[in-house]
C-alpha cells in the first residue's frame, strides 16, 4: 500500500473538529487536542492490517500535511524531531464553531416531547432530528401495529435516510450514535429505544464459528458449510446471523468485515478456516460478501478478490442481498472523500458480475451511496429471496 493510499488526512481532521466541538469549543479560541486523543481519532478512521505502516508513521504524515496547510499547529514537549508524533496539536480559532442559532422546537410527537424534559428551544440540528423522529412515529409506528424491533442503526437509517435530512445527517445510519445532535433525548437511551422500537447491537467478534447443534441452538451449520460470508457493518451482521440460526444453509462462518479491514486481512481470515484434520474443520471453498453500495464498499471486495486469487478462491457478491438493497434503499450523497477515487465506477461494478446492477455505475458517478442497513432485520425475517445467497 502506498503512503498516499494510507493517509486518511481529511477523515482525521473532520474527527478532530467533531471532538473539539463536542468538548464545547468556544468561538474565537483555539483548541488543544492531546496526543492520546490524536491516536483515538486515527483509530476511528483507520484499521491497520499486519502489513500496514505503524500508526505513528501514518499519524505523523497526516499531521505534518495538515500543519503545512495551516489547518493546525503542532505542539512539541521538546524540540521537534523527524518521524516523532507531537505531544498534541492546536486547532486554530478560525476553525472554531460559530454559536448555534436557537429555534423554537415546533410541533413534535407527544411521546417524543415527553422524553425531551420540557426542552422548548433547540439548535437547527436538533429541530431537524426531532422533526424526522416525529415523522417516523406518526407515519409508521402509529399506522403499523406490528413494527418489529430492529438494531438501532437500521432504525436510524429508516428515520433519517431521506434527502431532506442529507445535509444534517450525511450518514443517516449513524445519526443516533453518540451525540450527533445532543440534548436530553439520547441521555435516556432505554426509553428512547422503546419509543422507536430499536435496540443497540455491540460490535461482534471478528467472526462467528458454527456448530452442528440442534438448529435452534446453533449459529450456522459448520458441519456442512464450506462458504465464508463476510458482512461489512455490524448491525447487518447481527441481523443476518440471527436469521441464519433458524434455517438450513451452506454458510460455515459469518465474519464481520470491519469496513476496509477485510480486504487487508482476507488471506489471514481464510487461513483460519482451512482443514486441519479435525472432524468438524472444513476448507472454505468460497467467500461471499455483502456491504454498502458505494465506492469504498465495492473497493473492499474487489481488492480482497485480487488478494486471494493465488489461493484459487473467489470472492463473490451476495447477489440477492444487493438486489434487495437496490429495491429498498434511498440513495444519499456519499462522503466527499469517497466521491472521487482512482478506480472507476464501472470497474467496481464489474465485481458484481450481473447486468441487473448496471444502474449502480450511475449511482456511484453521481456521488451517491446505499447503506447496507436498508436490508435489515424486518426484511430478512419476512422474505426468502435473499436465502439463495446462502444455499
Amino acid at each position: 500500500m502506498s503512503p498516499a493510499a494510507d493517509t486518511p488526512k481529511e477523515e482525521l481532521y473532520e474527527g478532530l473538529l467533531r471532538r473539539a466541538r463536542a468538548q464545547r469549543w468556544r468561538a474565537g479560541s483555539r483548541k488543544k487536542i492531546t496526543q492520546a486523543e490524536l491516536f483515538e481519532e486515527l483509530h476511528k478512521v483507520r484499521i491497520p492490517s499486519p502489513e500496514s505502516e505503524l500508526d505513528e508513521v501514518v499519524l505523523t504524515r497526516c499531521l505534518d500535511a495538515l500543519a503545512a496547510e495551516g489547518r493546525l499547529a503542532l505542539i512539541w514537549a521538546r524540540s521537534p524531531r523527524k518521524d516523532r508524533v507531537p505531544s498534541g496539536i492546536y486547532l486554530p480559532a478560525s476553525a472554531a464553531p460559530t454559536p448555534s442559532e436557537v429555534h423554537d422546537i415546533g410541533i413534535v410527537h407527544h411521546d417524543l416531547f415527553r422524553l425531551l424534559e420540557g426542552q422548548l428551544r433547540v439548535t437547527e440540528q436538533q429541530r431537524m432530528a426531532y422533526r424526522a423522529i416525529s415523522d417516523w412515529l406518526h407515519t409508521v409506528r402509529e399506522v403499523q401495529r406490528d413494527v418489529m424491533d430492529v438494531p438501532r442503526r437500521e432504525r436510524s437509517l429508516q428515520i433519517f435516510g431521506k434527502r431532506e435530512y442529507g445535509n444534517y445527517f450525511p450518514e443517516a445510519e449513524k445519526a443516533l450514535d453518540g451525540k450527533s445532535f445532543g440534548g436530553p433525548l439520547l441521555q435516556r437511551p432505554e426509553e428512547f429505544n422503546r419509543l422507536i422500537r430499536a435496540f443497540p447491537t455491540d460490535p461482534p467478534g471478528m467472526n462467528a464459528h458454527f456448530s452442528d447443534l440442534h438448529l435452534e441452538e446453533r449459529s450456522t451449520s459448520w458441519q456442512e458449510g464450506d462458504v465464508l460470508l463476510v458482512v461489512e457493518n455490524s448491525a447487518t451482521y447481527w441481523s443476518l446471523v440471527e436469521q441464519l440460526r433458524t434455517m438450513e444453509h451452506r454458510i460455515g462462518c459469518v465474519a464481520w468485515g470491519v469496513g476496509a479491514a477485510f480486504s487487508a486481512a482476507v488471506r489471514t481470515l481464510v487461513h483460519a478456516h482451512v482443514n486441519t484434520g479435525h472432524e468438524r474443520r472444513r476448507d472454505i471453498r468460497e467467500v461471499r460478501y455483502f456491504g454498502d453500495l458505494d465506492k469504498s464498499g465495492l473497493t473492499i471486495p474487489t481488492l480482497a478478490a485480487e488478494r486471494v486469487a493465488d489461493h484459487k478462491l473467489t470472492v463473490r457478491p451476495t447477489v440477492e442481498l444487493y438486489k434487495a438493497l437496490l429495491r429498498l434503499g434511498t440513495p444519499m450523497p456519499a462522503k466527499k472523500s469517497e466521491r472521487a477515487g482512482k478506480v472507476s465506477a464501472a470497474a467496481l461494478v464489474d465485481w458484481l458480475a450481473d447486468p441487473y446492477f448496471a444502474e449502480v455505475t450511475d449511482l456511484l458517478d453521481r456521488g451517491e451511496r446505499l447503506a447496507q442497513e436498508w436490508v435489515g432485520r424486518q426484511y430478512l425475517a419476512r422474505n426468502t429471496e435473499w436465502q439463495k445467497d446462502v444455499q
